[in-house]
């Protein structure tokens, strides 16, 4: 996660050769963000779980 701001961006990444489920505590981070790349709206949750392909990984901005 970084922050600037007004600005957030946080990053998922997945450095294995497995599909993974992230479970991840957004604590303070919850809400609306928009994916980098397909610019899709996104709503991330207090408790977040997040599907990440093997060597995946997602870029959200706010």
């Amino acid at each position: 996660m970084r922050e600037k701001e007004d600005n957030r961006v946080l990053v998922f990444a997945n450095l294995s050769d497995k599909e993974v489920n992230l479970e991840v505590p957004l604590d303070g981070y919850a809400g609306k963000y928009k994916d980098f790349y397909s610019n899709e709206t996104v709503k991330l949750m207090k408790n977040q779980t997040v599907k990440l392909s093997a060597w995946g990984y997602v870029i959200y901005v706010k």
